[in-house]
């Protein structure tokens, strides 16, 4: 799936509380948008004043594009509106991703001693 987010293209939306930016997935236009509580929570905006969330928006707009791109992936390209909840969702999956690919490998069998021999072997 091709996800673009056009640069600087965004406009706050005061009847629903949100900020809409467009993404083109597979050459279609999508709107998306993300609420001015989700920029409160997850990306500094002091409140929900349109200066705040277009300010908080544009600061961390490259980490609110991977948000996105996850949910279009998880949803088939469909339009997304980033709230709270998704994004905790989306923060807690990848964070669980991480942790699983940062342990070491789990070894079955033989124990090593504290001078590096297998149990067995001395």
């Amino acid at each position: 799936m091709r996800i673009e987010f056009p640069e600087g293209q965004r406009v706050w939306n005061g009847s629903e509380l949100q900020v809409d930016f467009p993404v083109r997935v597979d050459n279609r236009d999508v709107l998306c948008a993300i609420s001015a509580e989700a920029l409160e929570d997850h990306f500094g905006a002091d409140s929900p004043l349109e200066a705040d969330v277009l300010g908080a928006f544009d600061h961390e707009a490259q980490r609110i594009h991977a948000i996105c791109r996850r949910a279009l992936e998880d949803n088939q390209g469909q339009p997304v509106v980033l709230r709270s909840g998704l994004i905790r969702l989306i923060d807690a999956q990848d964070a669980e991703v991480s942790s699983s690919t940062d342990r070491p490998a789990r070894q079955t069998g033989a124990h090593s001693d504290a001078h590096g021999r297998r149990r067995g072997d001395h």
